[in-house]
């Protein structure tokens, strides 16, 4: 049976400099484990206004806005991904593939899975259909798609939404406050 021992170090002080920063390291009693180092706020008020990710503070009502903007790309995500996944169905199926191989080289070949052929099958193996491993990678690819199937106009729209919604999130991360822990 192991056990473990951990050590506490104060770091610093906390952002309202009442109580401390710590950084705790626990480690096993047997020659193969390594250490877990992890961080904590041991400050009441701090430790509701911020959190720990590694080894970064983060002051959690800078992310509401993050957290809106992502919400915003992934419905736009999906918008996008309701359109062309009964297109994306339509071409798989319509496939020549002669076997599971012949196909995934298919979709490799179009940019299409980023699958390895080993994760493909297990893809495959878990009830998935092969069109659920099309990723949205060939935008150039599901354009022409669209439009070969007269829904190009509502793809284009679909997708320079989902481009906004990407640079919205992008520039809400980049207004989230982090501050390094020393």
């Amino acid at each position: 049976m192991s056990t473990s021992e951990t050590i506490t170090f104060d770091v610093s002080a906390c952002p309202c400099n009442a109580g401390r920063l710590v950084k705790n390291v626990t480690s096993q009693d047997n020659p193969w484990s390594g250490v877990d180092v992890t961080f904590s706020i041991d400050c009441p008020t701090c430790a509701a206004d911020w959190r720990i990710d590694r080894t970064m503070m983060v002051l959690r009502s800078s992310e509401s806005a993050y957290h809106s903007a992502l919400a915003a790309d992934r419905a736009a995500s999906e918008a996008v991904d309701a359109l062309v996944q009964p297109l994306i169905e339509q071409f798989v199926a319509e496939l020549s593939a002669s076997n599971k191989k012949a196909l995934h080289a298919e979709l490799t070949k179009l940019n299409l899975t980023s699958l390895s052929y080993r994760q493909f099958l297990e893809h495959l193996r878990k009830g998935r259909k092969a069109s659920e491993a099309v990723t949205s990678r060939n935008l150039g690819w599901l354009s022409s798609l669209a439009d070969a199937h007269g829904v190009r106009d509502q793809f284009e729209k679909l997708t320079q939404t989902l481009r906004s919604t990407g640079q919205a999130r992008t520039q809400a991360g980049e207004q989230v406050i982090r501050r390094k822990i020393q």
